[in-house]
Formats: C-alpha cells, structure tokens, sequence
C-alpha cells in the first residue's frame, strides 16, 4: 500500500528566524518533498527571484505537481507614470516584454550547470503547464507615482488537501535564500492556525485572478519558457522527464556528460595520452594547466576537447585564444572542423574581426578587442595581443575579460636572462600577467617547450597558472628542485627531473587556485 505524503509528518514549527539558507532546509525544501501544488507571491521579476523560487521545485515537477507564482514589477515606478495614466496597461505590456529580455541575456551568462538546471526545470514546468507565472505591478493614481508590490507568501498543499501557509521577511533572491537574516511564520490547516491558513489562501487566489482594486496583473507566455530553454547551456535543456526515467537511467543520463565520456563520445576521437590531459585538465576548477606534449602528438585537440567541454557543459561563453599569427587562421578552421566551434579571428591589418565562413565585421572606431560586443570566441595574434611600441596589450584595455584564456605556444611568455643574470618579461608575459592579475579565471598555456633555456622560464610560466606560497620566491622553487635531483648543478641539466616537473606541474599548483 502506497504511504500518503502528509504535512502532518513534518515537525514544523511556529516560525523560523536564521539565514534564508537555513529557512530554505528546515522549512522549504521539506515542505516542497510533500507538496502537489505549490503558490507562491515574490516581490521581484528577475533572474535571481527565478532563481530563488526555483531552489527544490524538482521534486515537485517529478511528481507533475502544480505551481503558480506571481512576481512583481518594480522597474517602472516614478513620477512619469502620473503623466502616462492612460497608457498604464501598454506600458506594463513594454515592461514585461524588456524585462524578459533581460532575464533571458543573463542567463546566458550562467556558467554554474546545477544553477542553469533550476532554471531550466522552471522553464519546463511552464512548457508543461505545470507552472504558470503572472507578473503583478502596482501603478498607483491620482497623481502618485506608484508603489511597490512588495508581498512575499507561500501557499502549499499535499496529497491529503492538508494546508501550509507562511508569510514573512523572506526576499526572493539569491541572497534572500542564503546570508540574509529572514523570519518566516507558519500556519497550518490542521492547527489552531488553521483560520491564518484558509486567509492566505483565500489571498493569493485574490492576487491571482486580478480581483485587487489597483493592482494590475499578466501572465507570462510560453514563448518566454522556450526562449529562457535556448538562452542555456545545450547540456542542460533537455526536459528532464525526472518520473518516467529508471535510477539506473538516471545514473547513465548524470554519467554521460561526465568529462571522460564526453572525450570518448565528443564530436572528435581522441587518443588515448589526449583523453587524459583532457580529464585531469577538467578535474580542476577553475582549469589551470600546461599541455606540454612534444610537438605532433595533438595538443591543439587537446585544448580544443577542454574548450569544447566548458562551452557546451559548463556554460562558459567567452574564450580568447592567443596564437602565432601564423596558426591563427588554422586553429580557427580545426576549431571548427573537429569541435563545431565558430571561433572568429581578429586581423589587426584590416581592424575587423571574420567569422569561420568569411564574414567579415569592422572593429569600430575606439572599440577595443576585448570589448563588450565583440565575439565571445575569438582567436588574436599572440603578437598583436601583447601590444607593441606605445600599444598596449589588449587587457590593459578591455571592456570585458573572457572566462578562459588559452595561450599556443606558450613559451612565448618567459623571463629573458642578459649576461649578467638579470631576467626580464617578454611582453606576452606581461600582458598575461595583466590579464591573470585581473582575474581570467581558467588560463591553458600550450607548449612543447616550457623551459628553453634557463629553469626561470618554466617558473615564469607555473608562477602565471598559480603557485603556492613557498615557490611564489624562484629561489625557493630553484631549492625544491635541486632537492627533487639530488643535485646542485644549477644547469638543470637533467632530461628526466625536467620531464618529471613538467608531468606533476598540475599537483603543485593546485594549492594557490583557492584564491579564486
């Protein structure tokens, strides 16, 4: 006999005071488990209110549970709108539509996959007509220039048609779910409460049928649903179809985007030695690593499995590669040709940046490289980037750093010794400093030849993936490895102990990645 899902299991109590975050576990989360319909009233229409609601709806959506929320409008108070009193109705319609656009552009820029998936099972449950959101704003009249709809409440029920009802200080967004200090207070059917219960029910049902005298109500279309689905991460669209899927199919469906299948099954084969520098150089957040395979065995597909991978999997939406401006337009068509990447390249000569299928756009006058709309795969000359004479290398100048950088020929960015030991930064190596000193998170350097001539090169290079403390000083790293040889020679001489720092670079530096 199937156990009934009942509220009266739940130890609930009166209220609940703490951070949102706690009030999410103890209260929401628990309530959510046992709900088959779910009302909700929030005080604001944005991506981070979504967000919020969105926290434990799953396992509502899995059981074809019902929900439906209302959010407020806040963007068009002001004193303008006592002059516009006539044309209120089409200036919430123009509102609506320009805030859903809104939320649509950020979140394209979601790069965490569990936050992209909450608001993708939001974006279902309304493809499903399971969720039905309206927006509710408060115009005012007479001369006012409006208010705030500023109510916040929850209205749940189980299977048993038992009620739960809580109203309180709890903001619908991210932090109003997290640090905030929220209060929260609870009624329920069965209780003496019960009366408070039936009334907040018996309230949003006023809220949502546009009974309110002053209050304008809409609801969002379906059209706003699918377009929010094609704003995300391709790994995350799919309806998740949570009831008609087995645990076992669960398990392979979660297993199958994992880095190591996703390199066996990807749009390129790769060989074995590439699928591991492509999962160790995944199994690290943010990714920081050197490919150093000797020149022909494919660290141009290994860099281009990784970018693949974030961009598809991990919603990160700008990557800037630095390349020799001789391999520029080749790592462009490989881009494309094996990962389906459309990365565009930027000719310094002709101030334009050209798509993979010729198409060319003109850099504007003053518009720096790495601006705000320029493309968010782009491929720049490793020597244009660093700048030359009086140019400055393009992150000094930047309206908008990429996610992830990826450096060909790496070794490009070293220390130069003169002949009396003094050592000074190319200006690649500067200009990454620049750009890492900014906070690029995920940084690939590309090369078969990290050290070239004297050990400080390959320091340079670690020292710009991260390294803890203790080896931030070269002579102390220089010590690390005189200890590691069994050896003072200074001239490093030995193939394997350079073979071996290379091969174990990734351990060592992974201690001073907690800073970002």
């Amino acid at each position: 006999m199937k156990a009934v899902r009942s509220f009266k299991n739940l130890s609930l109590r009166i209220g609940y005071s703490g951070l949102g975050r706690d009030i999410l576990i103890q209260f929401v989360l628990p309530a959510l488990e046992l709900a088959v319909s779910y009302d909700r009233v929030t005080s604001y229409f944005s991506v981070d209110s979504l967000l919020a609601v969105a926290s434990g709806i799953d396992s509502l959506y899995s059981r074809g549970g019902k929900m439906r929320l209302i959010v407020g409008l806040h963007s068009l108070r002001g004193s303008a709108l006592a002059k516009a009193a006539a044309r209120r109705d089409d200036l919430f319609i123009q509102e609506i539509d320009r805030v859903r656009r809104e939320i649509i552009e950020k979140a394209k820029t979601i790069g965490d996959v569990l936050t992209a998936r909450k608001l993708a099972t939001l974006a279902w449950m309304m493809c499903d007509g399971l969720l039905t959101v309206k927006v509710a704003w408060l115009p005012g009249g007479g001369g006012a220039e409006g208010g705030i709809f500023h109510s916040k409440s929850y209205v749940l029920e189980d299977e048993e048609g038992n009620v739960l009802a809580a109203v309180g200080s709890q903001n619908e967004t991210v932090p109003g779910l997290g640090d905030n200090w929220e209060r929260l207070s609870v009624f329920a059917s069965w209780r003496e409460s019960r009366e408070y219960a039936v009334y907040e029910r018996m309230e949003f049902n006023r809220l949502w049928n546009g009974t309110v005298p002053g209050l304008l109500i809409r609801a969002l279309d379906q059209d706003f649903a699918r377009s929010l689905i094609r704003s995300l991460p391709a790994s995350v669209r799919e309806r998740p179809d949570a009831e008609r899927r087995t645990d076992l199919e669960r398990f392979f469906h979660r297993v199958s985007s994992l880095p190591a299948f996703f390199s066996l099954a990807g749009p390129a084969a790769l060989f074995p030695h590439q699928e591991r520098a492509h999962i160790d150089g995944l199994s690290r957040w943010p990714i920081r690593l050197m490919l150093a395979d000797e020149v022909g065995l494919g660290k141009t597909f290994e860099a281009g499995s990784i970018i693949r991978y974030c961009v598809e999997s991990c919603g990160m939406k700008r990557v800037l590669i630095l390349a020799p401006k001789a391999v520029v337009r080749q790592w462009q068509e490989e881009l494309r040709e094996h990962f389906g990447l459309e990365f565009w390249r930027f000719e310094s000569s002709a101030r334009s940046f050209v798509s993979p299928a010729d198409q060319w756009r003109a850099q504007t006058d003053g518009e720096p490289v790495l601006s705000k709309t320029c493309p968010s795969l782009l491929i720049v000359s490793s020597q244009y980037a660093r700048g030359h004479g009086p140019r400055s290398d393009i992150f000094s100048t930047a309206q908008q750093l990429p996610d992830m950088v990826v450096v060909d020929e790496a070794h490009a960015a070293r220390l130069r010794a003169d002949s009396s030991g003094k050592t000074r930064a190319t200006r690649l190596l500067q200009a990454l400093r620049q750009g890492m000193g900014r906070k690029v998170a995920h940084l690939v350097l590309v090369t078969a030849t990290p050290l070239q001539l004297d050990w400080r090169e390959y320091h340079a290079l670690l020292d710009l993936l991260g390294l803890p403390p203790l080896w931030k000083k070269p002579s102390m790293f220089w010590e690390s490895l005189s200890l590691l040889g069994g050896t003072d020679d200074r001239s490093l001489q030995s193939a394997n102990i350079c073979a071996q720092l290379i091969r174990d670079a990734a351990t060592w530096y992974r201690p001073a990645l907690a800073r970002f």
